[in-house]
């Protein structure tokens, strides 16, 4: 009489052999897309957002409090609502007058120059509106001749957001000014605006891969 025992046993030696290798695979594939995504698309860190600062030279408001702006790496409580992680905040006063059209005729841009992009082919950025009304926004990158910009998005008050991106071609990218411009179509307010970088979503996949394969040697392991 033969007994198939050894037979379980191989079958799930081979299964097991066959899910390690496609877990590797998939962690390649995975590492592979978060490389080319990475370079193709640039989204500020926190410590970027954090060095920002109002651009006189992008900036058509000519009311804004002399002071200057605000910026918080602790958002503000009374006025933050947003919980995307990594958040910077900005706050400035008199921003925006009303021009009774769909987009602000004057507006603050808030950025940061002298950048090397040169390793991108577009710049992504999150923002939050953390104020009590609408305010329009829009990210531009400038070589100081050729300026690209993202369409104005009206963005709701009360921690709406919205992602927005630029394509980058056409500029010289070895010294570049690059940020977001804020202003609306009411009358001069206090923005409260809160600004995260963009997660690569490959690297979301990845970490979730990896995870999901330490959990499952685990519990072979524990087998």
């Amino acid at each position: 009489m033969k007994w198939s025992y050894p037979r379980i046993s191989v079958y799930w030696h081979d299964k097991e052999k066959k899910m390690k290798r496609f877990l590797v695979l998939a962690l390649i594939c995975g590492a592979t897309a978060t490389s080319a995504l990475a370079v193709s698309t640039f989204t500020p860190t926190v410590t970027d957002l954090q060095g920002f600062g109002v651009l006189a030279a992008y900036t058509t408001d000519p009311d804004l409090n002399p002071l200057g702006l605000d910026v918080y790496t602790s958002p503000d409580p009374t006025w933050d609502t947003a919980t995307f992680t990594g958040n910077v905040g900005y706050q400035l006063d008199d921003v925006g007058k009303a021009s009774g059209g769909v987009i602000p005729v004057e507006y603050v841009a808030i950025g940061t120059t002298g950048a090397n992009l040169s390793s991108y082919d577009s710049y992504a950025l999150r923002l939050f509106n953390d104020n009590n009304q609408d305010w329009d926004y829009r990210l531009f990158a400038t070589d100081g001749v050729n300026t690209a910009t993202s369409p104005w998005v009206n963005v709701g008050s009360g921690g709406d957001a919205v992602s927005l991106s630029v394509d980058l071609s056409g500029l010289t990218l070895t010294n570049v000014t690059f940020g977001f411009l804020v202003g609306n179509t009411t009358g001069a307010d206090t923005i409260h605006t809160t600004a995260s970088p963009i997660p690569v979503p490959s690297a979301v996949l990845l970490g979730g891969m990896g995870a999901g394969l330490v959990g499952w040697i685990r519990r072979r392991k524990m087998m």
